[in-house]
């Protein structure tokens, strides 16, 4: 049905014990809450980090996740960390205005279709298990079912602003329509 919206998604934290042996970790609960609703479209932070090399040791980049999660997180952590975002969008609906991120994001959908939109409006429908590298540039996802919530997994990442030939610095940007 339409209005059946998918089930909260699993994230399975696997930690080292003190010899060095793999466990999954009780840190936090597997099944990974909404954040956020943005036109119907759900998002879910399922893991963030600061920084890159990511610090692992005494469980630092568990601790400043279970920080995130009790924060407003914004879509990208400055400083060169990652974010990883489940979103949901519902039938016939936008996930969000043309816009810019200046994010380089790599996004798989992995259940439904996503309607793929750039600001020259070539389109592409994007399907199960395909990917999109977003290079911090103007789009716009819209789930094109009538019927089927469509589901992505997006890794985010800051990156430096896109200059163009002409020199210039392309920001963030979100359309008001």
């Amino acid at each position: 049905m339409a209005n059946d919206r998918l089930p909260n998604p699993n994230r399975y934290i696997i930690e080292n014990d003190a010899d060095g042996n793999s466990f999954f970790s009780t840190a936090l609960p597997a099944p990974v809450e909404v954040r956020s609703e943005i036109g119907g479209a759900l998002q879910r932070l399922s893991y963030q980090t600061e920084q890159s090399p990511v610090s692992l040791s005494g469980n630092n980049d568990l601790e400043r996740y279970k920080t995130a999660l009790q924060t407003q997180s914004s879509l990208v952590t400055p400083g060169g960390g990652a974010n990883v975002w489940y979103n949901d969008i519902p039938p016939n609906a936008e996930s969000s205005p043309m816009h810019r991120t200046v994010t380089f994001d790599i996004v798989i959908v992995v259940t439904g279709e996503v309607e793929l939109t750039l600001s020259n409006d070539e389109t592409r429908v994007i399907k199960p298990g395909d990917m999109v590298i977003q290079r911090s540039t103007l789009h716009k996802w819209r789930n094109p079912s009538k019927t089927q919530w469509a589901r992505m997994v997006a890794i985010v990442s800051e990156c430096q602003p896109y200059v163009t030939e002409k020199g210039e610095a392309l920001g963030a940007y979100f359309s008001s329509n």
